[in-house]
């Protein structure tokens, strides 16, 4: 006999969601559905009643036979009557398209530009060029007042960088004439990867607007993407979005509805499960645009956000960027996103300041809140700089879990030369076994014993923080530790 679980709900019409469509590894029941009016009225001295009872149930075990293998390769989709049901293929979807282990290209990975608006110093662009980025992401209303000088710094730092553009362009009703006025300029460069197009007030950017960009930006280089500058949930409802476009993009954060460091780790898998869905209902090329700690905005506001006081940190900006737990969350990140080469590319975080991978070279704001110093790296900086130059990876089951991420990389280039990447998720103590296949030479490992030193003279760490490493098969991790361990590959 098995034992099932039976919930009745009465008195509103109660509706589930998954909320993997925001990347976390969680369900909601909740009423009223979002189908029917929201925000839902109610008035002074209404009455509501409702119940939710939860029962056990023993039933009969029967035996029912699995699924023709056909049914095995993908999720199947249907929708009628405007509900989808989706059926999940037997087995773990996150670990089929890999399981293998045959290394494959890694998506490019890039940084946003720093919403700060401040140019970027010498000693940034020094920091930077060892990360090596693919390409800068560039938030641009077009026609706004200082969308011109904005421009021109963009591609100031990206050629300083010798990195692309990916121009993420935000339009208004005024869409034809900013775009005409803006394709001027954009056709004497010649580094753009990619435009990101999105509409005000668009939840995920219709087709016409991307016919539209594509017939005023003719000319001009890279591809026009569509999709949605929120959460997959956006692109999960409103299908169409990918319209005419080369590309479609989304962002990812884990923070919609949980902010506790265990569930931001549990929201590592859910990632990939957001690129298993895009890949269903979109047979086009992938991208994800940005990563982030925080909530950029919020899609479903129904009113402008109050304005922050001068001595709170904006709720974009979370503490976490400069720890050893954002360092391990993000190579988790990357792992979960890498796992086959489904991805594009995915831009993370910000050059530089509160949202960045460094501090920027101006005096601390909020250093109460926000504790740090001028030109100082957080520890998210190094998974970038031990990933640069390395453009094939190898996943294998249990290389993501709720305690470690482990990812092997090697150069194309130089196929016999592996990186094994790993991070201690939790905040004990943690074995991690290396990667198979890898004879070890060497070890690198930032924590907590040498973390503050590491963040001030990042290139010593870089340079002369390795140490020997022969024969090992298992690496001993501090709390929220990260480690890079160099060999042979066989």
């Amino acid at each position: 006999f098995l034992t099932a679980v039976e919930v009745r709900m009465e008195g509103e019409i109660f509706e589930m969601e998954d909320q993997r469509n925001w990347t976390d590894a969680s369900f909601k029941t909740y009423c009223t559905p979002l189908e029917l009016p929201f925000p839902v009225g109610v008035q002074c001295g209404d009455r509501f009643k409702q119940s939710v009872v939860v029962r056990l149930i023993e039933i009969e075990k029967v035996e029912h036979p699995g699924p023709p293998e056909a049914a095995l390769d993908r999720p199947s989709i249907q929708q009628s009557a405007g509900l989808i049901e989706v059926r999940t293929p037997a087995g773990n979807p996150a670990d089929r398209p890999a399981a293998d282990g045959v290394f494959h290209p890694l998506p490019k990975l890039g940084l946003g530009i720093a919403s700060h608006g401040l140019p970027l110093g010498a000693g940034e662009f020094e920091r930077l060029w060892v990360l090596q980025p693919n390409h800068l992401r560039f938030d641009l209303r077009p026609l706004s007042k200082d969308w011109a000088a904005r421009w021109h710094e963009a591609v100031r730092q990206a050629q300083a960088l010798k990195a692309r553009l990916q121009v993420a362009l935000q339009l208004d009703e005024s869409a034809e004439a900013q775009l005409r006025s803006f394709a001027t300029d954009a056709r004497d460069v010649s580094l753009v990867d990619s435009w990101l197009i999105s509409m005000t007030g668009e939840k995920a950017v219709a087709p016409k607007w991307l016919d539209l960009a594509r017939s005023q930006l003719t000319g001009t280089e890279g591809l026009i993407v569509g999709g949605t500058n929120a959460n997959f949930a956006e692109l999960n409802r409103h299908r169409a979005a990918a319209g005419t476009s080369d590309a479609i993009s989304w962002s990812i954060n884990p923070q919609v509805h949980a902010f506790d460091n265990l569930s931001l780790v549990e929201s590592l898998e859910a990632q990939w499960e957001s690129v298993l869905s895009a890949q269903a209902i979109c047979q086009r090329a992938l991208m994800v645009s940005p990563v982030t700690l925080r909530p950029r905005f919020n899609p479903d506001a129904t009113a402008e956000p109050p304005p922050v006081p001068p001595d709170v940190l904006p709720p974009q900006v979370d503490v976490r960027q400069m720890s050893l737990f954002g360092a391990a969350w993000t190579l988790g990140s990357i792992v979960s996103l890498s796992r086959a080469p489904l991805l594009r590319s995915i831009t993370y975080y910000e050059t530089s300041g509160w949202r960045g991978v460094m501090e920027w070279d101006f005096p601390p704001r909020l250093p109460h809140k926000f504790v740090s110093r001028p030109g100082l790296v957080f520890p998210m900086y190094f998974v970038f700089a031990l990933l640069a130059g390395f453009d094939e990876g190898r996943y294998l089951p249990g290389d993501l879990s709720l305690k470690h991420a482990r990812m092997l990389v090697r150069r194309r280039e130089r196929p016999r030369q592996g990186r094994a990447l790993l991070a201690n998720l939790t905040l004990e103590e943690l074995e991690v076994d290396l990667p198979p296949g890898l004879r070890t030479e060497r070890c690198l490992v930032l924590d907590s014993t040498n973390a503050v030193a590491a963040m001030r003279e990042p290139k010593s760490l870089l340079e002369h923080g390795w140490s020997p490493l022969l024969s090992a098969h298992r690496l001993r991790l501090g709390p929220l530790a990260l480690a890079a361990v160099d060999g042979q590959l066989d």
